[in-house]
């Protein structure tokens, strides 16, 4: 699944990850701590399914290869997520 950049700015400065579009299997393989990719991928399908909006805290690789805690969210705005790290 292609997702269009995220809006913040703090996620190319924090992982080193160049603008553009984002695979989202990606994402979860190359920044998403082992630990937290599953209860991330099912609270963003129970978002998808339920319309309700997403947010989870986990843990993302940082450029220099140390894991941070991060706040995710996305909502649902008229049929398209906005995404939010």
């Amino acid at each position: 699944m292609r997702l269009p950049p995220a809006e913040n700015q703090q996620w190319p400065l924090s992982t080193g990850a160049t603008h553009g579009m984002i695979d989202l299997g990606e994402v979860m393989a190359a920044y998403l701590h082992p630990d937290d990719q599953g209860y991330t991928s099912d609270a963003r399908e129970h978002a998808k399914r339920t319309g309700e909006r997403f947010m989870v805290k986990h843990c993302i690789r940082s450029f220099e290869g140390g894991y941070h805690w991060f706040l995710a969210s996305a909502e649902n705005a008229q049929s398209s997520w906005r995404r939010r790290c």
